[in-house]
């Protein structure tokens, strides 16, 4: 810089050092940039779903840390990491919310289909809705004359009542008397007595206890409460297989697991 002095005579002074301060890349920034692309395999699982949390809490911290004129580079990596764990987590917290209504709304539809069954004193019906679909009888088919005087393959109708049988009892098969037990059992129970006895009542959903998926298979526990005074629960297991064939594809068989007085 120079300044000239009224005499004419020219001072020289040093320039001051303008030179801007070299801000290096944060080493957080390029940690949050990591996560933040891995967020894009959160709604492939659920179980990935704590990464989409990291993902926030990180990007978070590491852009107010950023945020600071002097701070190092990188903001917008960690911008992009709090972006990304927070649409990845609001994707599958939706994407479960959409299943698990879809699997409750069925499940209830089936559980209401196999109360009213017992309801009108078809008991028989009923426990064809107990049964894998494969399994079941066809069409025109009188249960009552089927079930109670031991018509088709006994073997096979072993599984199909083996749900109903109590367990721990020892010595040779016994087909016929497994039937019958099996028969009695479900007629006697607290639950089917209780239904019979309240033919007009309804029964609503009060509480879905769980929804547990396994690959194809998916069980919901579910409370179901009588409309009457008696406010009486029951604690209804349904079950959803989903199957696959060449001519109907892809589809979904429900059956009724279990049901009992809660």
């Amino acid at each position: 810089m120079v300044e000239i002095q009224s005499a004419g005579r020219p001072i020289f002074h040093n320039a001051p050092d303008d030179h801007s301060q070299v801000r290096s890349l944060s080493g957080w920034a390029v940690l949050s940039l990591v996560v933040g692309l891995s967020c894009f395999l959160v709604p492939l699982a659920y179980g990935l779903l704590p990464l989409a949390v990291i993902a926030v809490i990180l990007g978070g911290i590491v852009s107010l840390k950023l945020s600071a004129p002097e701070a190092d580079l990188g903001l917008w990596m960690a911008n992009f990491c709090l972006g990304m764990g927070i649409m990845s987590g609001t994707w599958v917290f939706a994407a479960y919310k959409t299943n698990a209504d879809y699997l409750t709304h069925h499940a209830v539809q089936h559980a209401e289909d196999f109360i009213g069954l017992i309801q009108q004193g078809r008991l028989y019906e009923a426990m064809e809705l107990s049964k894998p679909v494969g399994m079941r009888q066809p069409e025109g088919i009188d249960l009552q004359q089927y079930y109670e005087s031991y018509q088709g393959d006994i073997s096979a109708d072993l599984i199909k009542l083996s749900s109903m049988l109590p367990s721990g009892e020892d010595g040779p098969p016994n087909p016929e008397k497994d039937r019958k037990v099996g028969i009695s059992v479900f007629k006697n129970s607290p639950a089917t007595v209780f239904i019979q006895q309240h033919p007009q009542a309804k029964w609503n959903l009060v509480q879905v206890k769980q929804i547990k998926e396994n690959g194809d298979t998916a069980l919901i526990k579910m409370v179901m409460q009588c409309s009457d005074s008696s406010g009486k629960r029951l604690l209804v297991d349904t079950m959803r297989q989903q199957t696959a064939s060449v001519n109907t594809g892809r589809s979904a068989e429900w059956r009724i697991g279990s049901i009992s007085v809660e």
